[in-house]
């Protein structure tokens, strides 16, 4: 007996009604003696022009009612298609996470700047409005699209920081601070924040003791102690508080909001510590309206995520709830609230997305991953997602516990041979898949797939040389300096390769018409071609360039793959290419018997095929210094919300 479950099934009975309604439409529009304002018209002898202008008004009013909600979805519906083009291929992995109504907070690790809330928008079917940085909402072009989409701009106090000279110095020594040349009270005031030059952490001025010493709300770490003379920034305190009441009430409304707890964007490896603001939000909004809203946390993975056409992977987890508990602490430890919330955020957040030490082992991982699954099967993005994160959780648990008791001869070995496997790859510019059919030549698919990438390249080029390269140039070069400029400003970026795809598609969108206009132009002036032939013709440019794009990714994916053939008639490339088979199924079993040697000792990383990632990273707990910087965190947000006494004000 087939089982038919309800809302499925009067989902596909609306779907049928409203395809046999317009076809009705259609039908009715298409038949002059069934057009009803044909008839209508000739029923009462009037112009049937004339009853366009009520539905003229009624659409005009539609528009100006409705006008927010018609601008972020054609919002939507631009950077869906700008989605499309600068990626290869965005897989999507867990929707069924998302709640289907109701307002939600979504948090995501914040990997490529603007790139990140755009994937998000376009993978959900809700209406999110951002928080962001009034340092970007006041650029031109994010700002507009900002303001499209119902964004809420948010101060941050590092975005004003005040850099003194380097003649004003500081010396740390435990939660006291000694400056030279310096005039501590005229810089800081109550809740003023100080930082260490070419440092992320900010430290609470607790009190100005005179021009050349003050006390901090903590002692620093002792690598700040030790690091002698440094010049120093002044954070000024930004009052948040009208930022999270609006916050509470969209929320209370049903709106969606989106953070990136984080705060910046950056390209490393591993989450920044969490800002409490989510935290302020949720408890915020459920003490003061009623409502507890979950948090869906995202894993945004790019793969070679500051390049055209790059790979992108968007995960949503299980939404995380303000429990019971927590709730009942909160009214007697709002620190220890947050802290405990953030925590779970953060774990939930990690079963999103795969982290490492640093980049190399990160690339590690993935070669681990891709020699120990079988060569025959392509599983699905979930299940790759899963399994990346499985070596990757592995390989730290691995790393630390060698790094205490001494990494045995076997693993040393293994290890240096899958960094030379990679390196040899890098070196070749191939991929691990073409390596398994070095061995077993097909000249037939070698031919077909040489005269596939001529004809496909010379079809695109001019399309992508007229339309395209300009724009590509430009782009290009304004992202290598944008990467330049941000990681002279930041402290936190390892290469600054997180905002190199934003300001592409910037450039992209601002240079893109600005070329079709002048190639307009000179059609206008410089043909004597029919008016409706010029017209026709620039309505085709969006059909060109994107045929271009498309035919020119298709024809360097053809590129890649006769690289191998290529590299077979170098001389100096032909001996590593003729070992690299053998020597991939000598490392591959290998791997493989590394693996069932250790596993037993990764627990359920190895064991359970369901993990629960979140389940597992709380079981694991942090490591004291990353609770530590969690609960300094919340403590912050809670004496921001005045939630806690200022020990200033207690002196």
């Amino acid at each position: 007996m087939v089982k038919l479950y309800a809302p499925a099934f009067m989902a596909q009975i609306s779907q049928t009604q409203a395809q046999a309604g317009w076809m009705i439409c259609g039908i009715m529009l298409a038949i002059d003696t069934l057009n009803p304002i044909k008839i209508m018209a000739w029923s009462l002898r009037m112009d049937q022009r004339l009853f366009a202008v009520p539905f003229t008004i009624m659409l005009v009013s539609l528009i100006a009612t409705q006008f927010a909600d018609i601008m972020y979805f054609s919002v939507r519906i631009f950077f869906s298609s700008i989605i499309s083009i600068f990626f290869n291929k965005v897989d999507i992995i867990g929707q069924s996470n998302v709640p289907a109504e109701g307002p939600i907070i979504f948090t995501g690790n914040h990997a490529n700047q603007f790139v990140d809330a755009l994937q998000v928008i376009t993978a959900c079917g809700h209406k999110v409005g951002w928080l962001i940085a009034k340092k970007s909402w006041d650029r031109k072009v994010p700002g507009f699209f900002a303001r499209a989409m119902s964004c809420i701009p948010v101060v941050r106090p590092q975005d004003s920081a005040i850099k003194r000279p380097s003649t004003e110095t500081i010396v740390a020594n435990g939660d006291m601070i000694t400056g030279i040349n310096t005039k501590f009270t005229e810089l800081f005031k109550d809740r003023d924040k100080l930082r260490f030059r070419g440092k992320s952490e900010q430290f609470k001025v607790e009190a100005v003791v005179s021009d050349t010493s003050i006390k901090l709300g903590e002692a620093v770490p002792q690598d700040y102690v030790g690091m002698g003379p440094s010049a120093f920034d002044v954070l000024k305190y930004v009052d948040q508080g009208k930022v999270f009441g609006r916050v509470h009430i969209a929320l209370a409304h049903g709106k969606c909001l989106g953070i990136f707890p984080e705060g910046g964007s950056h390209d490393r490896t591993d989450l920044l510590p969490l800002k409490a603001g989510v935290a302020v939000i949720a408890f915020g909004t459920l003490e003061k309206h009623g409502v507890n809203v979950p948090v869906v946390p995202i894993g945004l993975n790019y793969f070679r995520g500051h390049r055209f056409r790059a790979r992108a992977v968007v995960e949503f987890g299980p939404p995380v709830r303000i429990s019971e508990e927590l709730h009942e602490l909160y009214k007697t430890d709002k620190k220890e609230a947050y802290s405990q919330f953030l925590m779970q955020i953060e774990e939930a957040m990690r079963g999103c997305i795969i982290t490492a030490p640093d980049y190399d082992s990160l690339q590690l991982v993935y070669t681990a991953r891709r020699l120990w699954q079988s060569d025959d099967v392509m599983p699905p993005p979930e299940q790759k997602q899963d399994m990346n994160r499985r070596f990757a959780e592995s390989y730290k648990i691995l790393a630390q516990k060698y790094s205490e008791e001494g990494m045995p001869q076997e693993a040393t070995e293994l290890k240096e041979r899958l960094e030379s496997y990679r390196q040899s790859l890098g070196k070749l510019g191939m991929r691990d898949y073409q390596v398994r059919t070095l061995d077993k030549p097909n000249p037939l698919k070698a031919t077909y797939t040489v005269i596939h990438m001529l004809v496909v390249l010379l079809l695109a080029s001019v399309p992508s040389f007229i339309l395209n390269l300009p724009v590509g140039v430009v782009a290009r070069v304004t992202a290598i300096k944008e990467r330049k400029k941000a990681l002279a400003g930041s402290v936190v970026k390892i290469a600054g390769r997180d905002v190199m795809l934003s300001k592409k598609i910037m450039i992209s969108i601002v240079m893109v018409p600005l070329l079709w206009m002048f190639y307009a132009v000179l059609m206008m002036a410089l043909t004597d071609w029919e008016f409706s032939t010029k017209v026709l013709v620039m309505l085709c440019f969006p059909l060109f360039s994107y045929a271009g794009v498309v035919g020119t990714a298709s024809g360097m994916v053809d590129l890649k793959d006769i690289k191998p053939l290529l590299n077979m008639l170098r001389p100096s490339t032909r001996t590593l290419m003729n070992e690299l088979p053998a020597v991939r199924r000598e490392l591959q079993k290998d791997l493989r018997a590394f693996i069932k040697k250790v596993g037993p000792e990764l627990g359920e990383i190895y064991t359970k095929p369901d993990l629960k990632w979140g389940d597992l990273f709380r079981m694991q707990k942090d490591s004291a210094a990353e609770a530590e910087g969690i609960q300094k965190m919340a403590a912050n947000a809670a004496e921001a919300m005045g939630d806690l006494p200022n020990p200033k004000k207690n002196d």
